[in-house]
């Protein structure tokens, strides 16, 4: 879980890690103004080496998309078939 504390600083809940409970990121003065959408998926990319619950999510997201992938080629596949067999 992400939320904002407030501009300066970003926390994440790790409750996956049998060691420690969050991590506390502290944003740059520079980039304190960028939107919090931005912010959130950074320190989300930063922070995945270290939470066990964004590799899961990662893992499945690639999956998905090699099996969405598969899924067209067959159709694809499946398409050329029938058209060779209705042009023979």
């Amino acid at each position: 879980m992400i939320r904002g504390i407030n501009k300066q600083i970003i926390e994440i809940k790790c409750t996956n890690n049998e060691y420690f409970e969050k991590i506390l990121l502290f944003v740059k003065g520079e980039k304190s103004d960028s939107p919090s959408l931005i912010l959130h998926e950074q320190a989300l990319s930063y922070c995945a080496p270290f939470t066990s619950a964004n590799k899961r999510k990662k893992r499945g997201r690639i999956n998905k998309a090699a099996l969405t992938i598969v899924l067209l080629c067959l159709l694809g596949l499946a398409a050329g078939i029938m058209t060779a067999a209705l042009l023979l």
